[in-house]
């Protein structure tokens, strides 16, 4: 909303007042939340009902553009309408997605994520030698030094934004905190706030200046947008992505001591919950004893695991992960030695190797930081 505004009053397409310009803005963000919210909540009673990985992944695809054309139908703001729809999706997604599909999902956006920030960075080199040669508006001197102001006014924003998000959340909590254990509040702030640079959005708004004004004349402004904002970006990536390595060491910063807790703590939590219902599901299904018998055992062995690791350091738990997948590595091997000497075929490959992938995944986490 804001963006419309500022591109009507730069192409003398709108010269709106205060009060229309917040009834507008209450319009726009309240028809793209209710917007997000539709889309979102029928897309949850989709997926409740679908059970195929390819369809739901495209079905995932179709969701942002969803929710953006329904509210920009009604001329409410579409960005709010695919962040509500996004987190409508999050909040549901453990309970209306499958394993399948969610593996899926996670590989095709994290590549579709990697591809579409390659492409930025090549956009990025292409329009800025372009905004060089055609600004008109004001001197190359002039340009640069709205270059630094810009940059120096973005990362204060941004600094300030997170400490005041971070003491409401603090606030909100009502949990009293050590102030001696770990870093305090403001250099954790501080890292997050220097650790936050972006672009794709900035860039995106800025090639969406129109080239003309409603009266034919060109909008002279727009190529000194474009250089400012594509030169802040640079200069943004350039100055906190070298840096950042020197703020985190400055802040004192490790790892969540509480992750790791935590997610011991889930995994007996939801393994106790599954030996407790065993019985029931065993009775509803009707599964043999034996059956029965040897995934109790199961479970209570992986309860088993779960107090021994416990106690164990971070250092150990290292090594065993590291011993598991040196022996993991060695399965494989055999698996495709068999396969290379003609005693089991592709299909019987294909099956024990997502077997053995999934134990990997298991092992290393979805990406490098987990």
């Amino acid at each position: 909303m804001i963006f419309a505004v500022a591109v009507g009053l730069l192409t003398h397409s709108a010269d709106p007042g205060a009060l229309r310009i917040g009834e507008e803005f209450v319009g726009a963000s309240a028809g793209g939340v209710l917007a997000g919210l539709l889309v979102g909540a029928l897309v949850v009673l989709i997926r409740k009902r679908l059970d195929d990985p390819l369809r739901e992944g495209g079905l995932s695809v179709l969701t942002p553009f969803a929710a953006f054309l329904l509210a920009d139908a009604v001329h409410a703001s579409g960005v709010l309408a695919v962040v509500v729809a996004g987190l409508v999706l999050s909040y549901a997604g453990p309970r209306v997605i499958r394993a399948r599909s969610r593996v899926l999902a996670y590989a095709f956006w994290d590549l579709s994520t990697f591809l579409i920030n390659g492409g930025l960075f090549v956009l990025l080199g292409t329009q800025i030698p372009r905004a060089v040669r055609n600004i008109t508006s004001t001197s190359p001197r002039r340009a640069l030094l709205i270059v630094l102001v810009v940059t120096l006014v973005v990362i204060c924003t941004r600094l300030f934004f997170v400490y005041l998000t971070s003491q409401v959340a603090r606030l909100r909590r009502r949990r009293i905190m050590d102030p001696g254990q770990g870093p305090s509040g403001w250099r954790v702030g501080t890292v997050a706030g220097w650790s936050g640079f972006r672009g794709a959005v900035s860039l995106a708004a800025a090639l969406a200046v129109p080239t003309m004004a409603v009266d034919g004349r060109p909008v002279i402004e727009r190529d000194l947008i474009i250089f400012v904002t594509a030169l802040v970006i640079v200069l943004i990536m350039l100055l906190q992505g070298t840096t950042l390595p020197v703020v985190v060491r400055w802040a004192r910063l490790s790892g969540d001591p509480e992750r790791v807790d935590e997610a011991r703590h889930a995994r007996r939590r939801a393994a106790e919950a599954g030996l407790a219902a065993l019985p029931q599901v065993a009775t509803e299904v009707g599964a043999q004893e034996e059956t029965v018998h040897r995934l109790r055992a199961e479970y209570q062995r992986h309860l088993a695991d779960l107090d021994e690791s416990g106690g164990s350091t971070g250092e150990e738990r290292r090594l065993e992960r590291q011993l598991r997948l040196r022996v993991l590595a060695h399965k494989r091997r055999e698996v495709t030695r068999l396969r290379d000497n003609r005693e089991i075929d592709d299909l019987v490959l294909q099956e024990l190797q997502a077997a053995l992938d999934n134990e990997e995944i298991r092992l290393l986490g979805r990406g490098p930081n987990e």
